[in-house]
């Protein structure tokens, strides 16, 4: 017998992967598109503390002499102050409610002053669930039927005007 059985299973080819690139928040409900943000803002804030990291590691590894060290340190330091400065802004103006337009005017340094300058924005912004007042102008319709036009005369008018013409 010089038949060889194989026990167990051969592994199928494999059809080449198909690069379809689909929004995994397609069905996510708009709704919650805050959510959404929230993740991107966070992702792009990470990437560039990341890159900021990564920059100061390079310029660390160069430098030669302590006061090289110090510059590098002090740039990246006012530049990871900037960072949080802006993390702080975005994080006040979501908590406060106000939109993206407004958040150019958030000029403080510390959190607390972030907070104050939202309060008196805020206060200025008008409510988003007060409904507008809708003026509706129309002609005022008389009688006992509101179809009828304003200048047709009421049954009583044409009675009125009978009785005086039978005379």
């Amino acid at each position: 017998m010089s038949e060889q059985q194989t026990t167990g299973q051969e592994p199928n080819a494999t059809p080449a992967a198909t690069t379809v690139e689909t929004d995994p928040w397609a069905a996510f409900p708009k709704e919650f598109n805050w959510v959404r943000k929230e993740l991107e803002d966070t992702r792009k804030e990470a990437a560039e503390k990341r890159v900021l990291a990564k920059d100061l590691q390079e310029k660390l590894g160069s430098a030669k002499t302590p006061e090289e060290v110090q510059q590098a340190t002090a740039a990246f330091e006012t530049k990871a102050r900037d960072l949080e400065i802006a993390l702080a802004r975005e994080r006040v103006a979501r908590k406060s409610g106000l939109g993206d337009d407004l958040v150019e005017f958030l000029t403080g340094k510390t959190e607390e002053e972030l907070t104050a300058q939202a309060a008196k924005l805020a206060g200025l912004k008008p409510a988003a669930d007060a409904d507008p007042v809708v003026v509706t102008v129309q002609e005022p319709r008389g009688g006992l039927n509101p179809s009828v036009n304003v200048h047709e005369k009421s049954g009583y008018d044409e009675w009125e005007e009978y009785k005086r013409n039978r005379r």
